[in-house]
């Protein structure tokens, strides 16, 4: 299940824990956001600076998949929203310190224009499968 928000100049659909900038509270679960909520966006209104609009409508929807690229600053607009690279995480701050060691690899070592995605979804996985064994840890990042 997925959450399609729609704001007066931006719609966009997230999974329920994608990350996304809330006005008050920061990085949020999409799942937490109502009707009413502000978020960040490109607005053109505004000559493309980033404005917090109101959410106007949310549905329920289903759909296949998940995708969720990893950037250098673990944020991406999508559909001119700013979001987090980051989904299952409490925190974007928690996501982007786990992965820095992925980052910071392709960084210095780069990667071969036909790789495909499969390294950093095993590197997550890892790190996911570690984090839910330590009972201490899970509470705090999920």
């Amino acid at each position: 299940m997925y959450k399609r928000f729609r704001t007066k100049s931006a719609r966009i659909e997230l999974s329920n824990r994608h990350l996304i900038h809330h006005r008050r509270q920061g990085f949020i679960w999409a799942e937490k956001l109502i009707e009413g909520d502000e978020i960040l966006v490109i607005s053109s209104k505004y000559g493309n600076q980033t404005a917090y609009e109101e959410i106007l409508e949310i549905d329920e929807i289903e759909k296949d998949g998940l995708i969720a690229p990893l950037t250098e600053q673990g944020t991406i607009l999508v559909n001119n929203v700013y979001t987090s690279c980051y989904a299952l995480v409490r925190s974007h701050l928690i996501g982007h310190v786990a992965l820095t060691p992925y980052r910071w690899y392709h960084r210095l070592f780069g990667h071969k224009s036909n790789v495909n995605i499969t390294p950093i979804l095993n590197y997550a996985s890892v790190l996911l499968n570690v984090v839910k064994n330590l009972p201490i840890i899970k509470d705090f990042v999920f």
